[in-house]
């Protein structure tokens, strides 16, 4: 079974996607694969380089990260671009990779943060997402890993799908405002039901 993973920004999608791997699915995840395709000499650097700008690149070749997204802030559309040059390079690293794997006797999980509503959804029969309902929480998450500034976090919230929007197109939900423990009960239930096994 094919099954997708997504949630907002600091959701807890990571943490739960590591879960599910401990309880022994095979997780793809899209952010690794994003991060090759835009590494230097990689065709995906080249048109990342050609949409941000010479500006935004490093005397030793990498991208200056905080100066791409200010350029963001200041428009918009330099994202909207990026995205749409990283979603069928995503959806067709998945459509590859899924050709040599057992499908059919595999839980597999494609851990997605720009899922619903974009090309790489065909591919799965269900939808897992990740919750967390305290706002305070989901905050201290992103801040804490660095990078993080009020008005970034303002731009990308608004950009995406509210708890209740992301609850009413998902199969299954995994809260993550609760405890790691509780996270973990979450998950290995939903693995019991999607393979019908002991977790």
């Amino acid at each position: 079974m094919i099954v997708g993973l997504t949630g907002g920004i600091a959701s807890g999608k990571s943490t739960v996607s590591r879960m599910l791997k401990e309880f022994g699915a095979v997780v793809l995840d899209a952010d690794a694969q994003v991060r090759a395709n835009q590494a230097r000499g990689s065709d995906g650097y080249e048109k990342t380089r050609h949409i941000v700008g010479e500006d935004c690149v490093l005397d030793n070749g990498d991208f200056d990260r905080e100066k791409i997204r200010n350029k963001i802030l200041k428009n918009p559309s330099i994202l909207d671009a990026l995205e749409e040059n990283l979603h069928p390079i995503v959806r067709n690293y998945y459509a590859e990779t899924l050709k040599s794997i057992d499908t059919q006797n595999q839980l597999i999980i494609l851990d997605v943060p720009l899922l619903i509503g974009y090309p790489t959804e065909q591919l799965c029969e269900k939808i897992i997402v990740t919750i967390c309902l305290d706002e305070e929480e989901r905050k201290r998450r992103a801040f804490d890993r660095g990078g993080m500034s009020e008005e970034w976090w303002a731009f990308i919230t608004s950009r995406q799908f509210t708890a209740d929007a992301f609850r009413k197109r998902a199969d299954y939900v995994i809260p993550t405002e609760c405890s790691l423990d509780e996270t973990r009960e979450h998950v290995q239930k939903l693995i019991k039901l999607l393979t019908n096994t002991e977790a």
